[in-house]
């Protein structure tokens, strides 16, 4: 790779956009804005009202909270892209936005499963619905959520890491895995492998 701090890839996904980047940028701006204030709302009306402290108004907290991540990793970068003359970014910061976006779909995913647990026993087994989903396994369950997310996240950004690459231009408006990985020089078997655990490429694409 050589000195990598010298990288830069350039994200090619906004080049058709260059007559409409100022009515872009307030849409996005717009949108950002309102799922952040969205988010917060519905987090500060779970907090602060007590008998909303229920199961799965916290899941759907915790969903809240990772929109609000996902959404900050996302639309900045987006929205200085939008400003500037060039899209490009950083190997480093590539790497950082995959190990991020992952995490914020991973925790989604895992959030929603954990979500339709909750209904199951609510469900099937109302009478002990109590007895199993108690605060201390809601706070393991939200521990599980956010440490797998970390961890898959890692592996990831780690695979990706390690690929020597010979181009350096992606054809989308911020990072994936998959998208870096159509860059390398070498064999990518063991990232399409692990590929096949994560959530659709479609989704990041």
């Amino acid at each position: 790779m050589g000195n990598s701090t010298e990288i830069l890839f350039i994200l090619q996904g906004l080049h058709e956009t260059v007559s409409s980047k100022h009515t872009y940028f307030i849409l996005i701006l717009l949108v950002y804005i309102f799922t952040v204030l969205a988010n917060l709302t519905l987090i500060g009306t779970v907090v602060l009202e007590k008998t909303l402290h229920e199961p799965m108004l916290i899941f759907v907290c915790n969903l809240c909270v990772n929109g609000i991540l996902g959404a900050s990793i996302f639309y900045p970068k987006i929205l200085v892209d939008l400003s500037s003359d060039f899209s490009v970014i950083s190997y480093e910061a590539c790497l950082c936005q995959i190990f991020f976006l992952y995490s914020y779909v991973f925790c989604e995913y895992t959030t929603l499963s954990i979500m339709s647990y909750d209904r199951y026993i609510a469900i099937c087994k109302p009478l002990n619905y109590h007895s199993i989903i108690t605060p201390r396994k809601v706070m393991q369950l939200l521990l599980l959520t956010w440490l797998s997310s970390i961890c898959e996240s890692v592996v990831l950004a780690a695979l990706v890491a390690r690929l020597p690459l010979c181009g350096f231009k992606i054809e989308k408006i911020y990072c994936t895995s998959w998208a870096v990985v159509k860059l390398s020089c070498v064999d990518t078997t063991i990232n399409n492998i692990y590929g096949q655990v994560q959530p659709p490429q479609d989704q990041m694409r």
